[in-house]
Parts: structure tokens; C-alpha cells; sequence
């Protein structure tokens, strides 16, 4: 089970930019996982993950068509992370995510726009009871 929140800073669902002289954006995604889909996961693991992701950026009207920049932030419970196989590498845990972000159901035409990817882990407390996984695509 996956459950997303979207966020935007200066754009909305119908606009690429509300402030068209601040020509800069943001759209962040708040991902709560009951597992961690990453790039070993059951290919229909992989597929929820990105028709939850795509069903809610399919709502916006645009696609970004300049260059952006990604940023991920996980919260993982630490053991789980560092001695165990429940949750995968950082690159194969963002590959999916990344993955889901292009065509027309997503935000950008091609990954060949991704300028930067930023992606880091911390260790979550127990108040969590699911991983989360924040990113943040800036244009």
C-alpha cells in the first residue's frame, strides 16, 4: 500500500506558474509505504507504485519542459535499512519514482531533464508506523 500527498509552490494543477515573474516551481510528492517498492521488487509492486503516482500528476494540465532538479529525502527505520534487505540501495528505491515522474501522465516529457538528483536517507522514530519518501521536483 502506497499512499501519496502532492504540494505545489508557485504552480497548480491548471498553471505552470501562478507568479510568472518568480519563474520558479515546485512540486513535491510525500510517498507513505507499507513496503519500499524499489528496482528488485515484483514488477506488479512497481506498477502500483507508479499508478498511484501518475493517477495523481495525471491532474495536472501541464508537463515541465526545462531542466529540473530532484530531491529526495527518505525516512527509513534504520535497522531495517542497515541489516536487513526490506528496503533497497537509495538508487534502487529513487529508480522507480524517477521512472514514474515522465510521459504523459506524469510531469516531464523525458528523465533526460533531470539536471540533478539529490537523494538522502534519515533514520524515522518510532511514532512513524510506515517509511516515507519525500521528493521534490524544482523548475
Amino acid at each position: 500500500m502506497v499512499r501519496i500527498f502532492i504540494k505545489t509552490s508557485n504552480c497548480d494543477q491548471d498553471n505552470h506558474y501562478l507568479i510568472e515573474q518568480m519563474a520558479t516551481a515546485s512540486v513535491g510528492l510525500e510517498l507513505h509505504f507499507d513496503e519500499i517498492v524499489s528496482t528488485q521488487s515484483r514488477l506488479e509492486r512497481k506498477r502500483e507504485l507508479t499508478q498511484v503516482i501518475q493517477r495523481e500528476l495525471s491532474q495536472f494540465k501541464w508537463l515541465i519542459s526545462g531542466s529540473v532538479r530532484i530531491e529526495f529525502a527518505w525516512y527509513l527505520h534504520s535497522t531495517q535499512r542497515q541489516e536487513t534487505d526490506k528496503v533497497g540501495d537509495l538508487d534502487n528505491i529513487t529508480k522507480p519514482i524517477l521512472d514514474s515522474l515522465t510521459g504523459p501522465d506524469g510531469i516531464l516529457i523525458d528523465d533526460s531533464q533531470i539536471g540533478s538528483v539529490n537523494t538522502f536517507w534519515m533514520s524515522r522514530n518510532e511514532q512513524l508506523s510506515s517509511n516515507i519518501g519525500t521528493q521534490c521536483v524544482s523548475f
